[in-house]
């Protein structure tokens, strides 16, 4: 028996593994990721006693941008990934398919202690295997698992079987040490993700089937305490309700408590539907304020059907009870309290539910002779469900990939546009990006984010009116946003008015005081302006906010390296090397402080190795690298090397001056192309 348990677990280990395998290369998405992780100024830093104290804080004392509700588990464990793997994408998604993989192999420990043995306890195991396999490798997992954002769902969906395996535990042998496991991971999954609320009602409906401790016969004291021992459960679960309440209020449709119940049916529906037919597959679901009445109608006879045959069944078959139960309290709170939200993630645990159906009737309803027809089934469902999971994981490696999916798989509305629009320039496609934000813009002239990346696209053009005609219709639409301003900003200030620039960098910052980019921005501005003072404050917080803020820290060394404060401008540009070695403006300004003859500390022969750093870095191609490598050659006595330098620093000069005339000459369309193909990255 523990040779054939190893199987199972070896091989639902390669199956889970295999399915993921396109994340091992995945890249973050715009949608969520930025604000939730990669640009999360909260979590720059990796886990320090600061990003701790914030994780705990968010929206328990603290409102903020950067998270949807209280989840300090969720965030301590990407804290971990920022302090093992900086913000390295690929990284991130493995570690989500690590948490799933421990989940799928807990979801076949758990399915082994709920599905009874039976006569026949091989019978049982392979039915405990199908159902961890399904859950491994079921498409409606994939948005879970393949988006990073979605970290909250796999760490609650552990939690949950943990919790379900720590009380099955307490059950055989109970103890108050037991029972407190049970409290622990609970309260570790509504610190995950809230949607956890709902299991202490599933494990008074397993206290009914399979433990058996509900039944006909129970004395009142016996069923007393079984509720009373779930009272710390539904403590805890009436608590994270309330802050869910306190922090987004009641959420109910705006036709009304009947159109409500009409849409709460229909995402039954739809739900149930995906889970034997996952097709339509996306990321994103238009929304529908009227579902049409044949849907409504058709949703409520299956689910009315299949409520009245599971209860009429209840006895000879209780599994089925069970696992109704089990999906339907499990998707209670997305359909009730997200006004019947519709999102394959939310399928995550819920769907364990339907699994119990399906299994317990192969395990106690098909007949002997019939075992091989069942089998066959649930090797074909495990093969096709696992394609299908493995072609929908592919698209999740990268944004655009994945929203040309949503254009032409399910829908074509303003979001999955904007969705595509974004992943184009993030990927530098700005042509096509800037076609599609144009009839974008035209659908919806309200869409913010859409008309807040066009103006940044029309100023990458050159376009300086129209960019703040976008900025400010999108400020006008919504004006707690701080990206329009900081736009804003960044036209005046190429229309030559850093003043202006200055007046809605600072609106910026009003509305985002934390973010180390708007600091960074309007201290080199000021900078520039001749308000050195006023810049350097800025440019110090900035690098306080985000000590890892290479831009922030050279800048600020440059600064001071101005300013004849030799010593510390020494400090933050080494450290600015330190960040990131390869820093080339760094190793210029760093390489020009040791030639400086007025600082004592100066070292000549260190500024001839950075020099030399400098000229390796830039390939060859920077004239000013070479140039301070002959002055460097000159203070260490290698003047032959040194007159070398100053031919080569001479003639990449010259280049540089031909590239230069090259692009001024280029008509604007022209130009635009130019600069795309120039900065494109390699």
């Amino acid at each position: 028996m523990k040779k054939s348990l190893l199987i199972f677990r070896l091989g639902l280990i390669v199956l889970t593994l295999a399915v993921f395998w396109p994340m091992r290369d995945a890249e973050f998405i715009h949608l969520d990721d930025p604000v939730h992780v990669s640009g999360n100024p909260n979590l720059q830093g990796g886990l320090t006693w600061p990003s701790i104290k914030w994780a705990f804080e968010a929206h328990l004392v603290i409102k903020t941008f950067y998270l949807d509700y209280w989840q300090p588990v969720t965030v301590l464990s990407r804290l971990i990934d920022v302090s093992l793997f900086g913000f390295n994408a690929p990284a991130h998604h493995l570690m989500n398919v690590f948490y799933h993989l421990i989940n799928t192999l807990l979801a076949f420990e758990v399915f082994r202690r709920i599905l009874p043995k039976g006569d026949e306890p091989g019978r049982q195991i392979w039915c405990c295997a199908w159902m961890a396999a399904m859950f491994g490798i079921h498409p409606l997992h994939v948005e879970s698992v393949a988006w990073v954002t979605e970290r909250k769902d796999v760490l609650f969906g552990m939690f949950w079987l943990l919790t379900t395996w720590a009380y099955i535990r307490y059950i055989a042998k109970p103890g108050w040490f037991r029972y407190g496991w049970v409290v622990f991971f609970f309260a570790m999954g509504l610190m995950s993700k809230p949607m956890i609320m709902t299991l202490p009602v599933i494990l008074l409906v397993l206290d009914w089937w399979p433990l058996r401790r509900i039944h006909s016969g129970i004395a009142w004291p016996d069923l007393r305490r079984i509720f009373l021992e779930k009272l710390p459960l539904f403590l805890l679960a009436a608590l994270s309700f309330y802050l869910i309440w306190r922090l987004h209020g009641k959420s109910v449709n705006s036709g009304g408590w009947a159109l409500t119940v009409e849409k709460i049916v229909v995402a039954y529906g739809c739900y149930l539907k995906a889970a034997f037919w996952p097709t339509g597959l996306s990321i994103w679901h238009s929304p529908i304020p009227y579902p049409p009445f044949e849907l409504f109608l058709l949703s409520a006879v299956v689910l009315g059907g299949v409520s009245k045959w599971v209860w009429d069944e209840r006895l000879l078959r209780p599994w089925l009870l069970t696992g109704w139960v089990w999906f339907l309290i499990g998707l209670a709170p997305v359909v009730s309290l997200r006004e019947a939200a519709w999102a394959e993630r939310f399928m995550y645990i819920p769907l364990v539910g339907l699994f119990i159906m399906v299994a317990g009737w192969w395990l106690g309803w098909v007949a002997l002779w019939a075992k091989r027809v069942a089998l066959g089934a649930g090797l074909f469902t495990v093969l096709g469900g696992g394609w299908m999971a493995y072609s929908y994981a592919q698209q999740w490696q990268d944004g655009e990939k994945l929203w040309r999916h949503v254009m032409e798989s399910t829908n074509k509305d303003i979001a999955a546009r904007e969705g595509l629009c974004l992943a184009l320039t993030t990927k530098g496609a700005f042509r096509e990006a800037y076609a599609l934000l144009e009839e974008t813009v035209r659908i919806d002239a309200g869409n913010v984010r859409s008309l807040t990346v066009l103006g940044r696209l029309k100023i990458l053009r050159g376009q300086y009116r129209e960019s703040v005609r976008c900025f400010e219709q999108a400020i006008t639409v919504f004006p707690n946003w701080d990206e329009p301003y900081a736009g804003l900003a960044d036209a005046f200030l190429r229309m030559d008015r850093p003043k202006d620039a200055v007046t809605w960098y600072k609106k910026a910052m009003a509305i985002e005081p934390d973010y180390a980019p708007w600091h960074l921005n309007l201290g080199v501005l000021l900078v520039n302006s001749g308000r050195v003072e006023e810049g350097v404050e800025q440019l110090r917080e900035a690098a306080r906010l985000k000590p890892d803020y290479s831009a922030a820290v050279y800048n600020l060394g440059n600064v001071l390296k101005r300013q004849k404060k030799h010593d510390e401008a020494a400090v933050y540009l080494q450290r600015t090397l330190k960040l990131e070695p390869g820093h080339l403006l760094g190793l210029k300004e760093l390489a020009a402080l040791h030639l400086e003859r007025n600082w004592p500390r100066r070292q000549p022969q260190r500024a001839l190795e950075l020099a030399e750093m400098g000229c390796e870095v830039s390939k060859g191609s920077d004239a000013e690298s070479y140039r301070l490598l002959a002055a460097a050659c000159m203070e260490v006595g290698q003047k032959e090397r040194a007159v070398w330098a100053l031919r080569k620093a001479a003639e990449l000069r010259e280049m540089e001056k031909e590239e230069k005339k090259k692009k001024a000459t280029l008509p604007p369309k022209d130009r635009f192309r130019w600069e795309r193909i120039a900065n494109k990255p390699q």
